[in-house]
Order: structure tokens, then sequence, then C-alpha cells
């Protein structure tokens, strides 16, 4: 499953999900905060979509920087 939302104040979360694993989920206004089984599999895409980027905005330098889930307890 792939899901994308955004609210009218631009708070937005893109999620994928493949039986019944979380693979990756972030906002897409800090796509640096990446969570999931594989937050780095889909970086290639990002960046090839545009997402910010580090060191001038060149779409190469995507940050692989990863993050516990808000919703885990442990």
């Amino acid at each position: 499953m792939i899901a994308g939302f955004t609210n009218i104040n631009t708070v937005g979360t893109f999620l994928w999900a493949e039986d019944p694993v979380l693979r990756l989920c972030f906002d897409p206004m800090f796509p640096e905060d990446r969570w999931g089984a594989e937050p780095d599999e889909l970086l290639d895409m990002m960046r090839r979509m545009g997402f910010p980027s580090r060191g001038g905005g060149s779409g190469t330098g995507l940050l692989p920087r990863r993050r516990r889930s808000p919703w885990q307890n442990t």
C-alpha cells in the first residue's frame, strides 16, 4: 500500500507498507526524517523527484538520516 496525505496546513505524510511491514514513512516537508524497515530504499527516486537536498539543491545529496517512528514506544 502506498498512501499520501496533506491537510489544509500542508502537514503531510507519505507511507509505504507491504505485507504488514511499514517500509517507509516521512513528511514531505522534512524528507530527511524518514523511518520504517527500509527508510533509504527510495532515495534515488526521491532525488529524481526533486526532494530537497544538502549542498545547493543539486538533487544528489538527500540526507540519509533515519529516526524512530513517532508511534514506536521502545
